[in-house]
C-alpha cells in the first residue's frame, strides 16, 4: 500500500509584525502531535529580473530538506541554486523550525527591490517558468 502523505496549503497572517500567524500554527501542531513531514515557505517568488536561479536559505531551515530540494533543482529546473542567508527568521518557516518541524525556504532570484511598496506586483519582471 501507498503512503498517505497530506499535503497542506496556508496563509499567514502578520508576519511582518512577528511571524505571528505561522508561529500560531506551529506551536498548536507541536502541542497536538500533528505530523509534518516538511514544511515548505514560498514567498515573494516569481522575481527574476536577470540570471534566473532559486536561493536556498540555510539559516533556520533543515540541513536534509535543503540537500534534497537541490537535488530536485539540478534534476527538474534548467536554473541553477545557490546557498543563501537571512541572517534572522525573516519568514515563515522559522516558525516550523522553531516548532520542530524541517523546513525549508527556497527564494527568488535576487531581492525585489519593490517590495512593500507601491510597485510591488506581478509585473515587469515576474516570471512562472521556475515555480512550476
Amino acid at each position: 500500500p501507498r503512503e498517505y502523505r497530506p499535503l497542506e496549503f496556508q496563509w499567514y497572517g502578520a508576519e511582518e509584525v512577528g511571524l505571528v500567524g505561522s508561529a500560531a500554527l506551529a506551536n498548536e501542531y507541536a502541542q497536538t502531535g500533528r505530523a509534518v513531514n516538511a514544511m515548505m515557505q514560498l514567498d515573494m517568488d516569481a522575481y527574476a529580473p536577470n540570471n534566473p536561479r532559486i536561493f536556498l536559505i540555510t539559516d533556520f531551515t533543515d540541513d536534509d530538506l535543503n540537500a534534497f530540494l537541490r537535488i530536485l533543482v539540478n534534476e527538474y529546473l534548467s536554473i541553477t541554486w545557490e546557498n543563501d542567508l537571512c541572517g534572522y527568521a525573516c519568514s515563515d518557516h522559522a516558525s516550523f523550525t522553531r516548532a520542530g518541524y524541517p523546513s525549508s525556504h527556497p527564494f527568488e532570484s535576487t531581492f525585489n527591490t519593490a517590495i512593500h511598496t507601491i510597485n510591488d506586483d506581478l509585473s515587469p519582471y515576474t516570471t512562472t517558468t521556475y515555480m512550476m
